[in-house]
């Protein structure tokens, strides 16, 4: 079994995102993955919250655009 870079990960990563894909965007997140949004002040904690934001999102969905990605391995 080959290992997975970081790289990969992060690139299917960007994928899932762009086809709005939360099942894979989840399996690629650690458990207690967290985000924050600073403008509103709203911190969601977990894959399952974030996934019922962007499921109940007022007028659909927003879309994602991944136009590239930039770093080393490491970074």
């Amino acid at each position: 079994m080959s290992e997975t870079s970081r790289r990969d990960v992060i690139e299917r990563y960007a994928a899932a995102s762009a086809r709005l894909d939360l099942e894979a965007q989840a399996a690629l997140r650690h458990p207690d993955w967290t985000v924050e949004w600073p403008q509103s002040g709203e911190r969601v904690r977990g894959s399952g919250h974030f996934s019922q934001i962007i499921e109940n999102y007022p007028g659909g969905a927003p879309t994602v655009a991944v136009d590239r990605i930039v770093g080393s391995e490491d970074r």
